[in-house]
């Protein structure tokens, strides 16, 4: 092997591992009401970001500012990923509407009257416990895994959500709704959440959980200011 063809080998290896090491950024902003001015500097910023993940669908609503966000984005070539929050709404006699098989229909619904053609948009779909009401998680693991599995059927039933999903969550959401339970999710793409300011997967030996092998996304800084943007910083 020629000494040229060396150098060019050593160059690619040690470029690779530099980029597996600081990998893909993007960030999820706080607020979605951004300029596409800001949109542009975020694109143009020295962190190079690369995608951005949207809240699609919040809990009891949807944010009206995704569609002009995803507009946005596209139009300085920043990828979008959504991220969907589904309310566990325990109390179906109260709230009949708010079965998960609603709530995936109607988010499918919102997707299709916003976007003309579905152009591969990745769906984080949100695991975590929460206090907001009428929405909490059960207290038994068991129940949650039956939960887990009914939205994972209903996302898998809809165009969007059919090989194209993946779940967000963290080691002690996941441990805390679940326990050592639904660990057959594990197949799936995996976007944790770890605030220690690392744009890289070094934690995830300490980090892993629900039998995840490796993940996919890590949000790794929350609340970062940059353009005037407030968001949660990611990388993939």
């Amino acid at each position: 092997m020629n000494k040229l063809l060396i150098a060019s080998l050593t160059v690619l290896l040690i470029a690779s591992f530099a980029n597996a090491q600081k990998g893909i950024l993007g960030f999820t902003p706080l607020y979605q009401g951004y300029t596409q001015e800001q949109y542009t500097c975020m694109r143009n910023s020295e962190n190079n970001f690369k995608y951005q993940n949207l809240v699609e669908k919040q809990i009891w609503g949807y944010d009206r500012y995704h569609k002009e966000g995803y507009k946005y984005a596209l139009n300085v070539g920043l990828s979008t990923n959504s991220i969907y929050i589904p309310c566990i709404n325990l109390d179906k006699e109260q709230f009949p509407y708010f079965t998960q098989e609603n709530q995936a229909l109607t988010f499918l619904k919102y997707f299709r009257q916003n976007y003309d053609v579905l152009k591969g948009d990745f769906v984080w779909i949100v695991i975590e416990q929460n206090q907001t009401k009428n929405c909490q998680w059960h207290t038994d693991t068991t129940i949650n895994c039956g939960i887990l599995d009914e939205i994972a059927t209903q996302v898998r039933r809809t165009t969007v959500g059919a090989n194209n999903f993946g779940f967000l969550s963290s080691k002690n959401d996941w441990n805390a709704l679940f326990g050592n339970k639904c660990n057959r999710y594990n197949t799936f793409p995996l976007h944790y959440k770890n605030y220690d300011n690392k744009p890289n997967f070094s934690d995830w030996n300490e980090q892993k959980f629900g039998g995840w092998a490796k993940p996919t996304m890590k949000t790794y800084a929350k609340g970062k200011f940059e353009c005037y943007v407030d968001s949660d910083l990611t990388v993939y």
